[in-house]
């Protein structure tokens, strides 16, 4: 899972970071100045990047990898 890390682009390691500090979609787009329809795309081709399932999984993985 850490070569995934290396695979992530800078946009997308920002919507992992909010996804890990909690935030809604909602959230996320108004933060990053994108519609709630970007962020929906970008966390599917998150969970694809990242052969996870849900919001939850990858929340949980990028906190491992953010606190190291």
């Amino acid at each position: 899972m850490n070569n995934i890390a290396f695979t992530l682009s800078r946009r997308q390691w920002e919507f992992l970071k909010l996804l890990v500090f909690g935030m809604t979609d909602k959230q996320i787009a108004f933060y990053l100045y994108v519609s709630p329809y970007t962020v929906r795309n970008y966390m599917t081709n998150l969970f694809q990047c990242t052969g996870l399932h849900n919001r939850t999984q990858p929340a949980l993985w990028g906190k491992q990898f953010l606190q190291k």
